[in-house]
């Protein structure tokens, strides 16, 4: 029971004087402030097997159902601050917290919550028997920093529980690793749970106004900077962003960007200089978009911090779902100081790269020419299209008194931008204007056009030996064309007259 000096009941939000022991309208009982030791059966189900550790605000036992032989956590207003009802109404807060969080995998499962016969107010929540991510990193991991990797996995669950608790309006406000439980999975995982909801619904300016001894504004290193000087009703979930980025920080640098006491530590991290993450830990010097991410994880102003959880986590999804964007780079050996290349040697470098290319592709385009596929197609594209005879073909034959014959007609005009002859624009054209039209843009050098003209007419004429030999030369001469030019290559055309 209570001693002579009364109590406050957080459910009337009324105080009753020294000679109540409960409340008169819900028979809420004030507190004691006896401790809890092993043995103690709590309303004779709890079995007390142990004291795991103490919060801000409340304490933590591990406790045995005496009838189902479960393992729980039973979590109590500290004795200290049993009948202080800033912190008895908060218990409550953190009880209805966690009940609309119930359903979430990455939220710490609350099993009930009352006021045992004792007089004090008491949450049951799940064990999870791994311990918190600091006693896990201490423990399991060495104490040191984790790989990248491992780390922004860790730290996407974190963001996930805390994107979840936000959709339902709840922000946590202590952020840290001591509140984050790590479950060993069977097949070798881990399954992260968010605890400790105490300043989830808590008003800073309640306190104050109200005299709270100590005033509850999150943890110095993890705390954001606008949790000191901004009323809880005016902060927004870019406090939890905060939490996660300085959790990061220590997941991968093993260390904090700023080190303060609880009472400087929002001046600390305006005036002092951020540690970079190359003097935290050498190692990372190369992960520039890890430290990009810290930096916007963390930023002391709010407006250049990322927004939400969700958006934190995305960030990190898009890191983890390419592993190569942290990967660091081979160092580069530096020459010696005598063979750095200056300027003009440089340029000296570069023309004289510029000739060799041009003697490997001529060397190229004459070994490729060594095929007698290859000479018999480029004799065919000199003689019908070069107006050339191939090498080796018997002169022309010329009739005395007469001149001897152009190898091929003049070509026509061509209108820019067409492939049109300036002659042919606007008139109405005979029967078999389309094979013309193709000769003529095959003599042009426009194979692509002429192709493709040449098959327009067997399409409507397949029995036509004109369009099917046209096809053949334009088609051959493509070819050639590609082989002496190469594919995609562009070639200058010269206009003959």
């Amino acid at each position: 029971m209570s001693d002579s000096s009364g109590g406050y009941c957080p459910i009337c939000e009324r105080s009753y004087g020294p000679d109540a022991d409960r409340c008169p309208v819900h028979g809420f009982l004030f507190q004691n402030r006896d401790a809890l030791r092993p043995g103690v059966v709590i309303d004779g189900a709890y079995e007390i097997l142990q004291r795991l550790g103490a919060g801000g605000m409340g304490e933590t036992y591990l406790v045995r159902h005496a009838f189902l032989g479960e393992n729980l956590v039973l979590k109590r207003v500290r004795p200290e601050l049993a009948e202080d009802p800033l912190y008895q109404q908060s218990f409550l807060r953190e009880a209805h917290s966690l009940a609309a969080l119930r359903r979430l995998p990455r939220v710490v499962e609350i099993r009930n919550a009352w006021q045992t016969r004792e007089g004090y107010l008491v949450l049951l929540l799940e064990y999870v028997e791994g311990g918190n991510l600091l006693h896990w990193l201490d423990t399991a991991r060495g104490g040191g920093p984790l790989e990248v990797l491992e780390a922004v996995a860790i730290a996407a669950d974190l963001a996930k529980a805390l994107a979840a608790a936000h959709a339902v309006g709840i922000l946590h406000r202590d952020v840290k690793p001591q509140n984050v439980l790590m479950r060993q999975l069977e097949g070798g995982g881990l399954q992260l749970k968010l605890c400790d909801f105490g300043l989830a619904v808590q008003r800073v300016e309640e306190m104050t106004r109200q005299g709270a001894t100590t005033a509850h504004m999150g943890t110095p290193g993890y705390a954001a900077p606008e949790q000191y000087v901004l009323p809880s009703q005016e902060q927004d979930a870019r406090v939890d962003v905060f939490g996660l980025g300085m959790t990061l920080y220590r997941l991968v640098a093993g260390r904090l960007p700023w080190e303060a006491s609880a009472a400087s530590w929002p001046l600390a991290c305006k005036e002092q200089q951020r540690k970079s993450l190359k003097k935290l830990r050498p190692a990372l010097a190369r992960e520039r978009w890890l430290e990009n991410l810290l930096v916007r994880l963390t930023a002391v102003e709010r407006d250049d911090r990322i927004g939400t959880a969700a958006e934190a986590l995305e960030l990190m999804q898009e890191a983890l779902a390419a592993p190569a964007r942290v990967v660091r780079p081979q160092p580069r050996v530096p020459a010696p100081a005598g063979l750095q290349p200056n300027r003009r040697s440089t340029r000296r470098l570069a023309l004289a790269a510029s000739g060799l290319a041009v003697i490997a592709l001529m060397l190229g385009g004459w070994l490729a020419l060594q095929s007698p596929e290859a000479r018999l197609r480029l004799d065919s594209f000199l003689a019908n299209h070069l107006g050339r005879k191939a090498p080796g073909n018997p002169p022309v034959q010329v009739e005395p008194g007469k001149q001897a014959p152009l190898s091929h007609p003049p070509a026509p005009a061509v209108v820019p931008g067409g492939g049109i002859p300036a002659e042919s624009a606007g008139q109405e054209e005979p029967d078999g204007t389309e094979l013309s039209r193709a000769e003529r843009l095959l003599q042009q050098g426009d194979y692509p056009a002429a192709i493709e003209l040449f098959q327009r007419a067997l399409a409507s004429d397949p029995a036509s030996a004109r369009a099917r030999d046209g096809l053949k030369r334009a088609t051959d001469a493509k070819a050639t064309e590609d082989l002496v030019f190469g594919r995609g290559g562009t070639k200058k055309s010269v206009r003959r007259k």
